[in-house]
Order: C-alpha cells, then sequence, then structure tokens
C-alpha cells in the first residue's frame, strides 16, 4: 500500500516540474495519513 503511494508520488513528480520539497511533503503527509487510518483500523 505504501509503496504503491510511492510509486504514484514519484510519477508525479517526474511528470510536473515541482520543487523537490513540495513532492517530499506531500508524500510524507499521504504516508502518515495511511498510518493513521492502518492504525485505526486494526
Amino acid at each position: 500500500m505504501l509503496s504503491l503511494i510511492e510509486s504514484l508520488a514519484c510519477r508525479l513528480a517526474s511528470a510536473s516540474a515541482r520543487p523537490q520539497w513540495t513532492l517530499l511533503a506531500i508524500s510524507n503527509l499521504l504516508s502518515a495519513t495511511i498510518v493513521l487510518i492502518v492504525r485505526s483500523a486494526v
């Protein structure tokens, strides 16, 4: 699940010419959100 999100984030980064820190912040927020969802579901 996490690797899927990371691969999607990498594809978005290569597709657009956004700064690295923006991608880093978005990927960190996505992974943190997924971790919270998984923890609450268990």
